[in-house]
């Protein structure tokens, strides 16, 4: 595929690799080497990820540029609507 465009990287408590990219959401799993890649619910071209982090839930927070806050649940893979626009 094409090559990734990191904007953001969060590493969680179970060692997974997240990357904010232009293309979606990114889970690197470490032991079998996959990239699977989450496109969400907007443009990550247009609205790229700035920051990561992961809550004590396990559900992942993305701080966008234009889309606010945004949940992603990795165990369901599905985003949240913006929180709140920024």
């Amino acid at each position: 595929g094409p090559p990734l465009s990191p904007t953001a990287l969060r590493c969680n408590r179970d060692g997974t690799l997240w990357l904010g990219t232009r293309e979606g959401l990114v889970h690197c799993d470490p032991q079998t080497r996959l990239l699977r890649t989450f496109p969400g619910p907007f443009d990550f071209n247009q609205t790229p990820v700035s920051a990561l982090t992961e809550g004590p839930d396990g559900l992942l927070w993305l701080a966008t540029e234009g889309s606010g806050i945004v949940r992603f649940n990795p165990r369901t893979g599905r985003f949240a609507g913006a929180i709140r626009r920024v």
